[in-house]
């Protein structure tokens, strides 16, 4: 029970710091609009190089931490309801109720820098804190096409799909998770 109500606070306090970037973003930016300029005279060039100036100084998008790290995750609740009739006046009847916090999954996402990302995946399932996933990827330019995932990954073999409740033992079998490198 513990370990439930730690997960659901490290889910709570992921999406906080998740919606934070939305409240902190600079709303002084001038429009648009405004910073079209007419060019003719001296006034106005000196006007756009002070503009050009500001423009060098500022922060680009992507700078800051939160710009380059997306948090999100799985919540899977099980519940279940049965009830016996035994159709005998003399036999009780059951009835029974249960609800169940099956798997907590947190997904951090990070660029770390350009061409090299990162994936952390924390996972709870069946009273059990672990990390499921941990990769880094390191991606090629346009000259140079390659890339290079190594770390804790499932291997891509096969295609999983599967709309059960459990997972079918086809997927138990198939799927490997183990530390790779993938080129």
């Amino acid at each position: 029970m513990k370990k439930m109500i730690l997960c659901v606070l490290c889910m709570m306090l992921s999406c906080a710091i998740a919606v934070t970037p939305v409240m902190a973003q600079d709303s002084t930016t001038p429009s648009h609009a405004a910073t079209v300029q007419k060019a003719g005279g001296v006034k106005s060039l000196e006007k756009r190089i002070k503009q050009l100036e500001e423009a060098i100084d500022r922060e680009v998008e992507g700078d800051k931490w939160y710009d380059r790290l997306q948090i999100s995750g799985l919540i899977e609740v099980e519940a279940a309801h049965e009830k016996i009739d035994y159709k005998d006046p003399a036999t009780p009847d059951e009835k029974s109720d249960d609800i169940d916090l099956a798997t907590v999954e947190l997904v951090v996402d990070a660029k770390i820098v350009k061409h090299v990302d990162g994936h952390v995946l924390f996972k709870y399932e069946e009273d059990d804190v672990f990390v499921d996933e941990g990769f880094i990827t390191l991606t090629g330019t346009e000259a140079f096409p390659a890339y290079l995932i190594a770390g804790r990954q499932y291997i891509p073999f096969g295609y999983f799909d599967s709309h059960f409740i459990s997972d079918p033992t086809t997927l138990v079998l198939g799927e490997t998770n183990e530390g790779a490198v993938v080129a």
